[in-house]
């Protein structure tokens, strides 16, 4: 009876087992297809296509994902590649290729950066804020926050230029009136540093190629310097008064989380496992 298989090498290209002899190899089977019978002549019972088996020789150190994510693994005799190398392996080409679909991100583009807030209800957000440099803001900015009739709609980021931030909380206690902000001035080059305050009379404007400001809300915000107040009780969450990404830099964001100016990068959150 003829073989019903194929057997291929990494390459996907047929290869006759017999030529392996005193060779140590193994066989991983796909899914063989089941062909109906077509045509009025057709027999009544269905015949089977042949399907491919990849054979796994034991480096050629490469690995192959193929239809129906089968990992192909394949090997020099002699060589000292354990089941766990190969599974590590095609792990590693595995997330090589998913990292490859996934297109580039732009913290600018403010449906990316939505990906990284979460609601009730929600998993973990597909992406995330990871913090890379924080600062404190002056003594008494969180305070304001507190007091503010709505802290995520009253604190704001504007981008003066590609080095200078200003991050404003509205002032319940201001003389100026209602509406009227306190102002903290920020550098981000040659390093994050604060480099004065002040009672702010509004119209200050982003500059012409600033990116969106966003409210605050729940993120998925993890690394250091995160203030343990806007922690949220479950890991990785943390409630941020205001976001604004940068719009010099595509994946950098800028974060306000209670008494500190955070500098993430927006990266798609790892797996679990990862």
């Amino acid at each position: 009876m003829p073989d019903p298989y194929e057997y291929v090498d990494e390459d996907g290209n047929p290869i006759d087992p017999s030529e392996l002899e005193g060779i140590d190899y193994e066989v991983i089977e796909e899914p063989v297809p089941q062909t109906p019978p077509t045509g009025p002549d057709a027999p009544e019972t269905a015949t089977v296509s042949k399907g491919s088996k990849g054979i796994i020789v034991g480096a050629l150190a490469a690995v192959l994902l193929v239809g129906g994510g089968a990992a192909f693994a394949f090997s020099q005799v002699g060589n000292q590649n354990t089941v766990d190398d190969v599974k590590s392996s095609a792990e590693t080409k595995r997330q090589d290729v998913v990292a490859g679909a996934r297109h580039g991100l732009d913290a600018c583009d403010s449906s990316d950066l939505k990906k990284a807030s979460w609601k009730r209800g929600d998993g973990i957000p597909a992406l995330q804020l990871t913090v890379v440099g924080s600062i404190s803001l002056p003594v008494g900015f969180a305070d304001r926050t507190a007091a503010s009739t709505d802290p995520v709609a009253e604190t704001a980021i504007l981008q003066f230029g590609d080095r200078s931030l200003g991050i404003y909380e509205e002032d319940p206690a201001s003389e100026l009136g209602a509406g009227k902000w306190w102002k903290v001035l920020a550098d981000t080059d040659p390093e994050l540093v604060v480099t004065g305050e002040a009672e702010g009379k509004g119209g200050d404007v982003d500059a012409a190629t600033a990116c969106e400001s966003m409210k605050g809300g729940v993120y998925r915000v993890v690394g250091a310097g995160i203030p343990a107040k806007s922690k949220e009780m479950q890991a990785g969450l943390a409630q941020v008064s205001a976001l604004k990404a940068d719009g010099a830099e595509q994946t950098t964001v800028w974060v306000v989380a209670g008494d500190r100016l955070l500098k993430t990068t927006l990266e798609y959150t790892q797996d679990e496992e990862g």
